[in-house]
């Protein structure tokens, strides 16, 4: 953490709200440079937003000039986390000329109206839902498999996947998608497997053929 990065920030940001925050968070990860590279999701946690509001706010302060991306930690390699840059000539503590700002009210990523004087969110803040735990997400997880067997088994290996929300997500989609299909619908289930083998073969990920499984399609449209 670089204290002069984040006095800076504190001083010079002339907005408020949650791109405020996004900057500290930024500050509090940087070296004395401004530089750092954290994810999406842990600036997320940080902030206490989904991942996808955290993107627009980030993006907004990369479009507003207070932050540029600079490359990565391994120097641009594919899928590597972004390497970001605050821009500390952008700190001038004035707000900008535009519509928006001269009445010292703003309006965040989100549509939220923010004022600066008081860092006090409007009502129409976007209420956050608490996330869910692992072992919650196990249980819906349990209650969606048609297989029920080996229990224990099943839990070590979800709890080692630890799917994000979005994983999670794909993961019920793929159970109710596969079990319109020929395998898990015949033979009273026979050929469907063990829970802890579907989840270590990732199997959520299988491609389905739709033309081999013409029910598949039904209900989701």
């Amino acid at each position: 953490m670089a204290v002069r990065v984040l006095s800076k920030v504190w001083d010079g940001f002339p907005g408020g709200g949650t791109e405020l925050l996004a900057l500290l968070a930024l500050a509090d990860w940087s070296d004395d440079e401004g530089r750092c590279y954290p994810s999406i999701k842990s600036i997320a946690k940080k902030m206490r937003l989904k991942e996808r509001q955290a993107q627009r706010v980030v993006n907004k302060l990369i479009n507003d000039g207070f932050v540029k991306i600079i490359g990565n930690k391994f120097g641009g390699a594919p899928g590597a986390t972004r390497q970001y840059q605050i821009i500390m000539s952008a700190l001038t503590g004035v707000l900008d000329d535009t519509p928006k700002h001269k009445t010292g009210v703003m309006q965040d990523a989100d549509g939220c109206h923010i004022t600066p004087e008081t860092g006090v969110l409007d009502d129409t803040q976007t209420v956050i839902e608490p996330s869910i735990t692992v072992s919650e997400k196990f249980s819906k997880f349990w209650n969606a498999y048609p297989k029920k067997k080996s229990k224990g088994d099943a839990e070590k290996a979800f709890k080692a996947i630890n799917p994000d929300s979005e994983t999670f997500e794909q993961i019920l989609a793929a159970i109710e998608m596969q079990k319109k299909t020929d395998e898990w619908a015949n033979n009273n289930g026979k050929y469907i497997k063990y829970p802890a083998t579907w989840l270590r073969d990732k199997a959520w990920l299988d491609e389905l053929s739709v033309e081999n499984n013409s029910d598949l399609m039904d209900g989701v449209l």
